[in-house]
């Protein structure tokens, strides 16, 4: 395991249409991810689109400082993860929107999609955070009656109010009598640009008979809730023609809801003008505002200004600068304002729409706010010469310009995938950095940097030349005697009697660290379980077993080994796990796991090996996880930089909170166990952190199931888990809990694994 910067991950997912937008920030799951500095980068839930559908997964929204740079660094598609490189997503680098487009002969299913950028000259990376999921589209012949519905947005904010709520039916029509529609969901929601979580945040529902209603009850000041507007619902229907199976499919703009208001909130995005000195080489310049963001219906919309405020004082002769389109709301300011450097002006706007009462003006002070500044010059030339650097060593590196430098914003060009994991820019200075411990491949790269302003954009170059460090190695691994490739599968030792141990007594570790360099190599391991009588030794890493009677008599050791490469007072460490198997009939069975650590990626899940049964009827056999959780950390961490807990549930704060996410309490089984009282627990075995299948007949029986996407607390996984197994050999389900108590397997959950 490299101890490093680490990446973020999470899952994110958007939801796609015809003009999508990410909205709100939700819990820290699989919607957003944030880094040690609290940056937070946020799409909304899954994405549902027909083929030859097009489309923009416009901007996410975030937490910190404004991301820009933004890069696809990977596409994949379907269950098995498939690498896709088609041409159907582009990513608009500045904003992070990606267009979706030549989806014609698309295949029908999931596509994940993963995405860069930087913020305050930092990199971040998140894997899968954008999910789009092709369906067909439903047959024909089914409509929404009406199709629009118009509802006042005070009678929906009151959940008492009694107000009764328009509703929409899903049927079809007499062209489509040979289909039924067996299943209904609401898809998408959006509002113009935006786009609803409908499932954390309900605005819509739909019965089980497809009647589409409005939920009523919201918070007026919750971002993430109901504001006025006009809402298109998209539609998920399971539907089965005559003669057929059922089939998923997506009805697009299904229905319309107008949300009608008067105006509650109006703002701009602030703005400045340029002072100049009166030449026709700095004239003044002047300034065109955004539409505003109106809280209310559009319908009738009517602007006007209702006062100019300078530095907080009303200013009636500055007003007469300032002019406004009343039916967009846009504020202009001409080239001949004659304001005063430092200057701030604040514009009071009114207005009025369609369903305002009469005489009823809504006011936003301060609406908008514009600074003066200086005359503002485009940037003429930037280079940042040749840079030498050393993997494993921090660097910076600062430009070289002419011209202007005001409003200057500085980012990476077609930044090399690379270099991204470990090259950071930041937009103010235009400093780039690489971070102690960067793993820089040794060669030579050039690095091209975009700064921009308001009035020009220039690029230039980096020349950058990266050494080998002679610390720096890339693994170690015990390897195993099970006949498994040891560089995919953990390093495992399985010993069926104290003799084969004594037979083997030492176990030498492989590296490719190279002494030449002038670093030395230390080594130290740490027990995690039953590992008592396993020592190694510091020079050389070398394994010295226990060959006691007493030493055999245990199930399972796990030690951690570090490797330590140290050239002055510097130093860089891998760290791995090491496992031992001591396999001995227990009442009479044997039970063998090969490999018999099954590592897996928290993210992605898996399923281990299918065990070999001995000494008992496979039809009467039954197992499962029963007692004493425990968990051993290598690199998992919080958001915050803190790392997940070790040990046993009970004083680990990390496990604790994998059974409370679940439900349970930390007494329970239930979150990796398969039965349930008297029967196997169908209805949650997708929501368990794992679980060993116990179903009859399966050519997978007994393999251990890890679930996806649920070893998360703020951070994945990454570390060793073992539970006690208890199991019967009678096919008494009543008998597992009390059972006998075995511990063939451990689970490696290793985030590096995509």
């Amino acid at each position: 395991m490299r101890l490093k910067h680490q990446h973020i991950s999470s899952g994110f997912m958007a939801i796609l249409m015809f003009v999508f937008t990410a909205v709100t920030f939700s819990s820290c799951e699989d919607t957003e991810t944030v880094d040690k500095s609290g940056f937070a980068l946020h799409y909304t839930s899954l994405t549902d689109i027909g083929p030859s559908m097009t489309g923009v997964i416009a901007s996410p929204s975030y937490k910190g400082s404004a991301p820009y740079d933004f890069a696809i660094t990977g596409i994949t598609f379907g269950d098995e993860n498939e690498a896709y490189t088609g041409d159907c997503f582009t990513i608009d680098a500045a904003v992070g929107s990606i267009e979706v487009r030549n989806t014609e002969n698309i295949a029908v299913g999931t596509y994940r999609i993963s995405v860069s950028c930087m913020s305050a000259g930092s990199f971040y990376s998140f894997p899968d955070i954008v999910e789009v999921n092709f369906l067909k589209p439903v047959p024909d012949g089914i409509v929404v009656e009406p199709n629009l519905l118009t509802a006042d947005y005070n009678d929906i904010l009151d959940a008492n109010s009694e107000a009764e709520m328009p509703t929409a039916q899903v049927t079809t029509d007499n062209s489509a009598e040979h289909i039924t529609i067996t299943g209904y969901a609401i898809s998408n929601v959006r509002r113009g640009d935006v786009i609803y979580d409908n499932t954390a945040n309900p605005l819509f529902a739909i019965s089980e008979t497809g009647e589409i209603s409005i939920v009523k009850g919201h918070d007026e000041a919750t971002e993430t809730n109901l504001v006025p507007g006009v809402y298109t619902i998209d539609l998920k229907l399971n539907t089965r023609a005559a003669d057929a199976n059922s089939e998923l499919g997506i009805y697009t703009d299904a229905l319309q809801v107008n949300v009608i208001s008067a105006p509650r909130g109006l703002s701009y995005a602030d703005g400045y003008v340029e002072a100049g000195d009166g030449t026709s080489e700095h004239p003044m310049r002047g300034f065109t505002s955004e539409a505003p963001v109106l809280r209310g219906s559009a319908e009738g919309a009517n602007y006007a200004i209702v006062a100019v405020k300078r530095n907080g004082v009303e200013d009636e002769s500055a007003m007469a600068k300032f002019s406004i389109d009343a039916a967009t709301g846009i504020i202009t300011i001409g080239d001949d304002h004659g304001f005063v450097i430092d200057d701030v002006y604040t514009v009071d706007v009114s207005v009025t729409n369609a369903y305002s009462a009469e005489g009823e003006v809504y006011v936003g002070e301060d609406a908008l706010t514009v600074t003066v500044v200086d005359w503002v010059s485009a940037p003429i030339s930037l280079s940042y010469g040749n840079v030498s650097a050393q993997r494993l060593i921090e660097f910076t590196a600062s430009p070289e310009y002419e011209g202007g430098t005001t409003a200057l914003v500085y980012s990476f060009d077609n930044l090399d995938e690379s270099l991204a994991d470990y090259l950071s820019i930041d937009s103010e200075t235009g400093v780039i950095s690489a971070a102690q411990m960067h793993e820089i491949t040794p060669g030579d790269y050039t690095v091209v940097v975009k700064a921009s302003n308001f009035v020009g954009e220039i690029t230039g170059t980096m020349n950058l030349h990266v050494d080998e460090h002679p610390c720096y190695f890339t693994y170690i691994r015990y390897g195993n005697n099970l006949g498994l490739d040891e560089t995919t599968e953990a390093s495992q030792f399985r010993f069926h009697s104290l003799s084969e141990i004594q037979s083997m007594g030492t176990i030498a570790p492989k590296t490719d660290f190279n002494p030449d360099g002038g670093a030395t190599l230390t080594w130290s391991s740490e027990a995690k379980f039953q590992s008592a009588g396993i020592s190694i030794d510091r020079n050389t890493g070398v394994l010295t077993l226990g060959t006691t009677e007493a030493n055999f008599a245990r199930e399972m050791p796990i030690i951690f080994v570090t490797a330590t490469a140290t050239l002055d007072d510097f130093s860089y460490s891998h760290v791995v796990p090491v496992f031992f198997h001591y396999a001995k009939e227990v009442n009479g069975i044997t039970l063998e796991y090969t490999p018999f650590v099954s590592r897996t990626s928290p993210r992605l899940g898996g399923r281990s090996s299918v065990p070999v049964l001995g000494g008992a009827d496979a039809s009467n056999f039954l197992i499962d996880y029963r007692r004493s959780p425990q968990y051993w950390n290598l690199n998992g961490e919080r958001s915050d930089g803190t790392p997940h807990e070790s040990g046993a549930i009970a004083d680990n704060q990390f496990l604790t909170n994998l059974w409370t996410t679940y439900g349970a309490g930390t007494g329970s089984k239930d979150p990796m166990g398969f039965f349930r009282g008297t029967d196997i627990d169908h209805s949650n075995l997708s929501r368990k952190l794992g679980y060993v299948d116990n179903t009859s007949g399966s050519s997978n029986k007994y393999s251990v199931v890890v679930n996806p996407n649920l070893w998360n607390d703020d951070g994945w996984a990454d570390g060793v888990f073992m539970m006690t197994m208890t199991f019967t050999v009678d096919g008494n389900i009543n008998n597992v809990n009390g059972g006998t108590e075995i511990r063939p397997i451990a689970i490696w959950l290793d985030k590096s694994l995509n």
